[in-house]
C-alpha cells in the first residue's frame, strides 16, 4: 500500500495546477477533489505504482 501522506492543492474554479510527488515504493496511491459532492460526483481515482 502507498503512503497515507497527505497533499492538498486549492484552485480557483476552470483553472488547472500541477501537483508533483515521488513515489518512493510500490503502491496504490488514491487522490479526490475535497470539494463537497466532488468525490462523491466521481472526482477520484488511484495511482498505481510497480
Amino acid at each position: 500500500m502507498g503512503s497515507n501522506a497527505a497533499m492538498h492543492m486549492a484552485l480557483a474554479g476552470k483553472t488547472s495546477g500541477t501537483l508533483e510527488f515521488e513515489a518512493t515504493e510500490p503502491g496504490d496511491y488514491p487522490f479526490y477533489c475535497t470539494e463537497p459532492g466532488h468525490r462523491e460526483a466521481g472526482m477520484h481515482g488511484v495511482i498505481h505504482v510497480k
